[in-house]
């Protein structure tokens, strides 16, 4: 399944993106906050499909960024980002019985790759179900 996702930002009006090394810094109470409201962001992409819970399966993020003004692409820590996408996607698909565990009993593989030449900022996410 593939699915689309808003870029995490840290707060809401804010342009920084919710980072590994924000969430290093950040107060527990921004922290629980971002966890739930893009919880449920994560929560509400699944909405479209079928419920059925996957056994073993792999996971590619890929975060798409539009090009400055200057044709350039924009300075984004792509690990630090999608390292907070995946954690708090995991996590819902676990609690909500997509998933047994996101541990590599069940995920053999998860990557994370980048299109700094998109039309629009978003995130992209492709669950594949193995065999």
């Amino acid at each position: 399944m593939t699915l689309e996702l808003p870029l995490p930002y840290y707060k809401a009006n804010s342009k920084a993106l919710m980072s590994v090394n924000i969430y290093r810094n950040a107060h527990f109470a921004i922290l629980s906050k971002f966890k739930l409201s893009y919880g449920e962001v994560c929560r509400e992409s699944m909405s479209e499909f079928d419920k059925r819970q996957l056994d073993l399966y792999s996971v590619t993020y890929v975060l798409h960024t539009k090009p400055t003004k200057a044709g350039k692409p924009k300075i984004v820590d792509m690990n630090n980002v999608l390292s907070m996408v995946d954690k708090t996607y995991m996590d819902i698909l676990v609690v909500d019985g997509w998933i047994k565990d996101d541990c590599v009993e069940f995920v053999d593989d998860v990557r994370f790759k980048a299109n700094p030449y998109s039309e629009r900022d978003y995130i992209e996410v492709v669950l594949e179900e193995k065999q």
